[in-house]
């Protein structure tokens, strides 16, 4: 099965980002990547690249399975790089994605309950997660 046409939802977090400059820097394969983030937020920070690449905005709080299916029209494959609140929303995604005909989704496994640790902090506290 070829997977030519790849579609990545959390494109501009962390792992998203991550993603994204792996799928354009591949040299074995060409891909084209449509990169698809919550409205009203930065694009990507993408390496320049001869491949295709398209960024979209799409709110999963407000979005619709038709609407989705129209989005991922002609992709392959859907990455979900999904966290935190948005990741409520992930079941959303393979659905319009089976209606659409992509052949391949990947879900997060990033959005379970991570215990925060503030960047400056050499421990965690579980007060500074609400517990």
């Amino acid at each position: 099965m070829s997977l030519k046409y790849i579609a990545v939802f959390g494109a501009n977090g962390q792992l998203g980002q991550s993603i994204i400059a792996a799928l354009l820097g591949w040299k074995k394969q060409t891909f084209n990547v449509l990169a698809v983030i919550p409205p009203k937020t930065p694009e990507p920070s993408v390496p320049d690249s001869k491949q295709d690449y398209r960024c979209s905005d799409i709110s999963l709080f407000n979005a619709s399975q038709g609407q989705l299916k129209t989005e991922l029209k002609g992709i392959d494959a859907v990455l979900s790089a999904l966290d935190g609140k948005a990741f409520e929303s992930q079941p959303l995604i393979p659905d319009g994605a089976a209606d659409a005909g992509v052949k391949l989704f990947y879900p997060s496994e990033y959005g379970f309950h991570q215990t925060y640790r503030k960047p400056s902090a050499d421990w965690v506290s579980y007060t500074q997660c609400g517990r």
